[in-house]
């Protein structure tokens, strides 16, 4: 069987730092991989590099993925980021938020279409967030703000799911348990679509 990501001898780093070292990897479709490691150890940088947000130092990183609708080159890859890592003073609500996933299916100046707006209903829907959807993510809670993230990760059915979760949140605070639940419930549900990377193997 064909990896869908191959990583082989990958190196990263930043500012002269190494932070990977000859790294290999294959992941297969439908694969549930969890990366588990301590503050520091590359967890997050081996996503950027997979994501094409940081360049490695060595090696090479392999993508056999279908392109994301919309675009001929971009590869399908959903991605839930470490919510501490956003802006939550960024005025922007939580039904903006989960159709920017479709952004790359639109030009910069036309709108989401009927179809996708409900699309954006039936994904809130699903991470349980009516009634919240003109709220700032300013005002959400940690655990309603992941899930306005994990819904922007899988509106556009991405056949690879990437979750960044970090250490800090394990299963004891609020907004933990329920990401796991709605985790839980999410992947159970799209299983058959695709392939996930996640940090926890718990969480997956």
């Amino acid at each position: 069987m064909k990896p869908i990501i191959e990583i082989k001898n990958l190196s990263a780093g930043y500012d002269g730092r190494t932070v990977l070292h000859d790294v290999n990897l294959n992941v297969y479709e439908r694969d549930f991989l969890g990366i588990i490691g301590p503050n520091g150890g590359g967890k997050t940088t081996l996503i950027k590099c997979i994501l094409g947000l940081l360049k490695p130092t060595g090696g090479e990183i392999i993508l056999h993925i279908p392109a994301t609708k919309g675009s001929d080159i971009q590869p399908s890859l959903g991605y839930l980021p470490q919510y501490s890592t956003i802006d939550k003073k960024f005025p922007i609500s939580v039904e903006e938020v989960i159709l920017s996933g479709l952004s790359i299916q639109k030009s910069l100046t036309s709108r989401f279409t009927s179809e996708q707006k409900e699309k954006g209903k039936q994904i809130i829907s699903r991470m349980g967030l009516e009634g919240l959807e003109h709220r700032s993510i300013g005002q959400l809670s940690g655990g309603q703000l992941q899930r306005a993230l994990l819904g922007r990760a899988i509106i556009s059915d991405p056949a690879v799911l990437i979750l960044d979760i970090p250490a800090e949140q394990r299963m004891r605070t609020e907004h933990s348990d329920q990401m796991r639940y709605f985790l839980k419930y999410v992947l159970g549900d799209i299983a058959a679509s695709g392939s996930w990377i996640g940090q926890y193997a718990l969480f997956i």
